[in-house]
């Protein structure tokens, strides 16, 4: 499907064509992130302020729950599943450090934030060209953490892999393993694997 990426809808497959793409490291220079679109954290920040991140930040249950239903359009019915509160205690658990205080989080480690601040700023932190393996980016229609504009360029730039593919989900966010639609996630990731 090298040049097509489907958007599932209902379990069905639907084949679009893909649009011409820029490269990874171009098509990034100048994309901002979900904040910046609602005009504060710009993507600039890259390399140069990864320092300011430090190693670690809190982040709490209510913080994760924003980010699980920021990206479903005002009006659509609820996607986070039910089950969100059981994780959410199971999630905590996984740091004894800070999971106790009065406003419960979990110390998590800035180094992926500082690596999609790079990526997004035009330096990844590694080259997609060089990925030789078979390689599938699945991503939700409504993920705003991966564009539609993020996956062409990624895939555009994974130049050596023998089989490519781009999945679109659709009414999906970016953290769909906890959303409604997750079956549709599992699908395209075994569907993947067992081409």
């Amino acid at each position: 499907m090298q040049g097509s990426p489907p958007v599932m809808a209902d379990g069905e497959l639907e084949i679009l064509p893909y649009p011409p793409a820029r490269t990874a490291r171009h098509a990034s220079a100048t994309r901002r992130d979900p904040a910046a679109r609602a005009g504060t954290t710009p993507r600039s920040l890259g390399r140069a302020h990864e320092s300011a991140l430090g190693g670690w930040f809190p982040l709490t249950v209510a913080e994760q729950h924003s980010r699980f239903v920021s990206d479903v359009p005002d009006g659509h019915p609820p996607v986070l599943t039910p089950q969100f509160e059981q994780w959410a205690s199971e999630w905590l658990a996984t740091d004894a450090v800070s999971g106790g205080g009065s406003t419960p989080n979990v110390r998590t480690p800035s180094g992926p934030r500082a690596d999609m601040l790079a990526a997004w700023s035009g330096d990844p932190p590694y080259e997609p060209g060089l990925i030789e393996a078979p390689t599938c980016i699945v991503r939700g229609e409504w993920d705003s953490m991966c564009t539609d504009e993020d996956a062409r360029g990624l895939f555009a730039a994974i130049t050596s892999s023998p089989l490519r593919q781009d999945v679109k989900i659709s009414e999906g966010g970016h953290l769909m393993h906890l959303e409604s639609g997750r079956r549709a996630l599992y699908r395209a990731a075994a569907g993947f694997l067992l081409v």
